[in-house]
């Protein structure tokens, strides 16, 4: 099921939000792209995602595996009490060879000789989820319900 809980002038604050950090977001794309890893293994994936996570002032992280974290934004919207909603996002990337030649193309080498890629979109779904991270501490109250963000390799939890 599907709710839309902004509308007018909310979700019209919320989007320009969202156009003020874009450049930000594309970084981390880019960022995660650069430097993929691969299922389990996704140690500096997992920092990069709590640092930006701490940064954005999210009201709690758990890590309940050694990679991968949950975030949770409570809000603070009235009449909704105990809801929750979520959102994942699969940050592990694929051992197969990139030959896009952009500046931001894999520049981590894997096993036989193959550079590891991001290739399920993995990086842009992360980084859309750093956007929601980012926009909705500062919507607090407009958010009916908790909101909880994960990110894990491999369909781990």
């Amino acid at each position: 099921m599907s709710v839309n809980f902004f509308r007018g002038e909310k979700m019209e604050h919320i989007l320009q939000a969202v156009e003020k950090i874009m450049p930000e977001i594309i970084e981390i794309r880019r960022e995660i792209h650069r430097h993929p890893e691969i299922g389990r293994k996704e140690v500096r994936t997992t920092a990069l995602i709590k640092e930006k996570l701490m940064e954005y002032g999210v009201d709690e992280i758990q890590s309940p595996m050694p990679t991968g974290a949950v975030a949770l934004i409570h809000g603070t919207g009235q009449g909704n009490a105990g809801l929750c909603a979520a959102v994942r996002a699969d940050i592990d990337a694929l051992p197969v060879q990139e030959e896009t030649g952009l500046p931001f193309s894999s520049q981590v080498p894997g096993d036989d000789a193959c550079l590891r890629t991001c290739a399920c979109f993995h990086a842009p779904w992360c980084a859309k989820n750093s956007e929601n991270r980012e926009c909705f501490p500062n919507h607090q109250a407009d958010l009916p319900a908790k909101r909880r963000y994960s990110a894990a390799g491999q369909k781990s939890w």
